[in-house]
């Protein structure tokens, strides 16, 4: 009989900003990590979409090097999201590793979920 070897965790963090100020300012990065989740997302569909429907062989890479430049570009021409700070909303894309292996089978969520109260 085969036996389970799956290991399921859950980590929960608590984030006590303690000003109103601070509160907003991780409220805004918040949102600017899900903005770009979503975006690179939208932009990794459309490219396999569009290497299936040309008949490819392969489908398009993905390296964090080709995120880092798509979010570069993304950053130029979003005016609010150069306000952002730029390591924690560039490693969006990074969930504990590259974001490769998630990008082609992941559904349309944040990279992360709030709980509770």
């Amino acid at each position: 009989m085969a036996q389970d070897t799956h290991e399921y965790r859950q980590v929960i963090y608590r984030l006590l900003p303690g000003s109103r100020a601070k509160a907003r300012k991780l409220a805004a990065t918040a949102g600017a990590c899900r903005f770009v989740w979503n975006a690179m997302l939208d932009q990794q569909e459309q490219l396999v979409a569009a290497a299936r429907l040309a008949g490819a062989d392969r489908l398009p890479g993905v390296s964090f090097f080709t995120l880092g430049k798509t979010f570069t570009q993304l950053r130029r021409v979003t005016p609010w999201l150069q306000e952002m700070p730029f390591a924690p909303v560039r490693y969006t894309q990074v969930p504990g590793g590259c974001l490769a292996g998630v990008l082609l089978r992941a559904r349309r969520t944040a990279p992360f979920q709030a709980s509770g109260p």
